[in-house]
């Protein structure tokens, strides 16, 4: 299987905190960075470790496993407004679409996710503290 991630709120053998907030630790730092606008997702993931690790003392430290080949954002960067002395950058490439994918699968890849995924974990999370 290609082009997968998983990510674990916590390190192998160990038990992820609660945190004392509405949300963990984990998903606290995860809605924090997520929607940070061209940041690519293992860095983005870095972010999010060491907000853990520092959240909890070293106690948890979030880790991922990963088939990704190329670049993936929740958020794109905004484009940026030409200066009149410099030339416009071209576009950036959408992110590679496996063959045969559909429009629908294509539209669905070059879109901003943060927005969506924020509100996923967000509701998620409150019907879990329901």
């Amino acid at each position: 299987m290609s082009r997968v991630l998983i990510v674990y709120a916590t390190q192998p053998d160990n038990v992820a905190l609660d945190g004392e907030e509405k949300n963990s630790p984990f998903t606290a730092a995860l809605l924090r960075h997520i929607e940070t606008p061209g940041l690519e997702v293992r860095p983005m993931l870095g972010r999010v470790r060491q907000t853990v690790r520092e959240a909890t003392g070293g106690a948890q430290i979030p880790w991922e496993n990963s088939s990704l080949e190329g670049e993936f954002y929740f958020k794109p960067a905004a484009p940026r407004a030409p200066t009149a002395a410099a030339a416009p950058e071209p576009p950036r490439p959408a992110p590679p679409v496996a063959a045969g994918a559909d429009a629908a699968t294509a539209s669905a890849v070059s879109a901003d996710r943060a927005p969506l995924y924020s509100t996923a974990i967000r509701t998620l999370c409150l019907d879990a503290t329901s």
